[in-house]
């Protein structure tokens, strides 16, 4: 059981691959203390401890599919309600959890608010940036191999020794961000499933705002804090 007096704001942020929300949820959880859920972070893990590998195609994610909703909704509630209960050891009234890649479809969509009565859905939808630009992003980003800190090469801060600053480990390509075809096929997914989720939520008068992915990522962090008022 939640403890009655603590609030809690599910931010459910949803955007194009590439479009900064990684990046932005690490600074929402070092700057503001945000709990952060990324549904990639967490099938990628379980990839390479070979958790269920075989019986659940999780190899999918990266070739730039999904998997199925009855494998992602498991696996996503049991980790946020793992989020829930450390949650409880913080002092806070209110709680903010960053959902990074869930929902990603109506049928996720669905679990997630099934689950999150009594708490507040707030989606933050970034936009701005158009494929040429995504793509760009995409092949020139890298994660570090043990926490999937992101950096970008095209930014003036990238370790040039490729090295992670925050943890020293090495730094390293996805995947699914260093083939062309793969990344269109992520976009457009992204486009076929993510538009009806906003429009669901926004029909259920969920609250919805919208922040520009074409600015810096600090432009947009401040961008967020102003309207979501935090």
């Amino acid at each position: 059981m939640v403890e009655k007096n603590k609030k809690f704001k599910l931010i459910v942020l949803i955007a194009p691959p590439g479009s900064g929300k990684g990046t932005l949820s690490e600074l929402l959880k070092d700057r503001k203390s945000f709990h952060v859920f990324s549904a990639g972070k967490m099938f990628r893990t379980m990839i390479t401890q070979k958790k269920e590998n075989k019986e659940n195609n999780l190899q999918e994610v990266n070739k730039g599919d999904y998997l199925a909703d009855e494998i992602v909704n498991k696996y996503a509630i049991e980790e946020l309600e793992k989020i829930l209960e450390k949650a409880k050891e913080y002092h806070q009234e209110e709680i903010y959890i960053a959902l990074d890649g869930y929902p990603r479809t109506m049928g996720q969509a669905k679990e997630l608010e099934g689950w999150s009565k009594n708490k507040e859905l707030i989606i933050v939808k970034l936009e701005g940036l158009n494929d040429l630009q995504i793509q760009k992003r995409l092949s020139n980003r890298y994660l570090c191999e043990a926490h999937e800190h992101i950096f970008n090469e095209l930014n003036e801060n990238f370790p040039k020794d490729g090295i992670c600053p925050k943890d020293g480990s090495k730094l390293i390509k996805r995947v699914d961000d260093s083939q062309l075809e793969v990344m269109q096929r992520r976009l457009k997914l992204h486009e076929a499933l993510t538009s009806p989720i906003c429009e669901y939520f926004e029909k259920k008068n969920i609250t919805t705002i919208t922040i520009d992915s074409s600015l810096s990522i600090e432009e947009m962090y401040l961008s967020f804090c102003e309207k979501i008022r935090i």
